[in-house]
């Protein structure tokens, strides 16, 4: 089991058991009104019936800490002959509200494709993911009274997380922030499965972990473009900032990484090919996050090492490229990167060597020298020699007496 998002599991084990019951919705309506104790409820007294999305809406929304307030899911389990599981946390789990958990209309607002209509596209999903789900299915539900794409892509996102991501407000405007505004324009079944596959091709498989960092804080996914250098064209930086840029750090050199998400590619992209780091925080900020990275920023100096890093949606550690410093615009808050021959890293956070440093962070300094070495390579040593060497001399006019 995949122990950061244990709900996955639970839910498609619940799905695919569930399939057996097609044939006898009233039996499963039966099981559902034990689990949830809502035998006398209005909502199931007006139904015959009862498909998959509704259940497992009822499940995604009973989020109590302690295991009583989970009886539901237990009872459910007990039911269908499931191993009693809980899941640690619901993160990257979406959750609908009231009377928006139905997806089977009551029996006088049905018409009598509706049932069949929602048991055909949770079979699909379930059993063979976006491939095997028609976009007429989609559509076909989507005429159902009551039922519109947001819900729909939450029912599907339970029944099969890795394939569906649901249309909520969080996630279009994440989606969008990186560079996608595929969601914001999905209307029905064919745009909509188009987007899962442009998404899924462009930031990653994890699709759970995407609607997991768009329920986060905004603050946590900022992400700005570089900004440019103001200089206008044709002038050249004064000596006194030619004299900042040189400063190289006596001795050994320390070790900072940098970067941002993996879905961030493009800019990622800029950086690497340019062999450029910008603070992705302005001048001025007040934002905490800001504040520790440009104080960070601060401390740099030409020779020591530099790793440009992505995060992808299951946080692990990419490195994307590696080098020595070797320049550095204090105003702009940039620095270049001679490329050298660092280790290609794939794989779990390792770690770096401060409390207060974190690899979620913009910028970070990088002490532990096991870490140094597995990501770093030949920059450790190469870093070294470029610290050591002498500075320019900067150019001054002499004038005769």
């Amino acid at each position: 089991m995949d122990t950061r998002y244990q709900w996955i599991d639970i839910f498609c084990s619940l799905a695919h058991k569930m399939l057996e019951f097609e044939d006898k919705p009233a039996e499963l309506l039966r099981i559902f009104r034990y689990a949830t104790k809502t035998a006398e409820s209005d909502q199931t007294r007006k139904r015959e019936g009862i498909d998959p999305f509704s259940v497992l809406a009822a499940v995604a929304a009973d989020r109590a800490p302690s295991a009583s307030g989970r009886g539901a899911l237990f009872r459910l389990q007990e039911s269908l002959g499931l191993p009693a599981m809980a899941p640690d946390h619901y993160r990257g789990c979406v959750v609908l509200d009231g009377s928006a958990r139905w997806f089977l209309p009551a029996t006088a607002q049905q018409a009598p494709h509706d049932l069949a209509y929602l048991w055909r596209v949770a079979r699909a999903a379930t059993l063979g993911g976006r491939p095997a789900v028609e976009p007429e299915w989609i559509d076909a539900c989507l005429a159902i009274h009551g039922m519109n794409l947001t819900k729909l892509s939450a029912g599907l996102s339970w029944l099969n997380p890795r394939a569906f991501l649901p249309r909520t407000d969080g996630t279009r405007r994440y989606v969008l922030s990186r560079g996608f505004p595929t969601l914001a324009e999905v209307t029905g079944g064919a745009t909509y499965l188009r987007a899962m596959v442009s998404i899924q091709r462009a930031l990653g498989d994890a699709l759970v972990a995407l609607v997991e960092r768009s329920q986060r804080p905004n603050a946590h996914n900022n992400v700005q473009p570089p900004r440019r250098a103001r200089r206008s064209e044709g002038t050249s930086a004064s000596p006194h900032d030619e004299a900042l840029v040189c400063i190289v750090r006596p001795g050994a050199p320390r070790f900072f990484a940098a970067g941002y998400h993996y879905e961030d590619r493009p800019l990622l992209r800029e950086f690497a090919e340019g062999r450029y780091w910008q603070v992705p925080f302005a001048v001025g900020t007040t934002d905490p996050a800001g504040l520790r990275c440009w104080r960070r920023f601060r401390e740099i100096r030409g020779g020591d090492g530099f790793l440009l890093k992505a995060l992808p949606l299951d946080d692990r550690l990419i490195s994307v490229v590696g080098g020595i410093v070797n320049d550095i615009d204090p105003i702009q808050g940039r620095l270049q990167f001679g490329v050298r021959d660092a280790l290609r890293y794939d794989g779990p956070l390792p770690p770096t060597g401060h409390d207060d440093a974190s690899w979620f962070h913009s910028l970070l300094e990088v002490t532990p020298p096991e870490t140094i070495k597995q990501l770093y390579g030949k920059v450790a040593d190469e870093g070294l020699n470029a610290a050591t060497q002498p500075l320019p001399e900067p150019h001054r006019e002499h004038h005769a007496h």
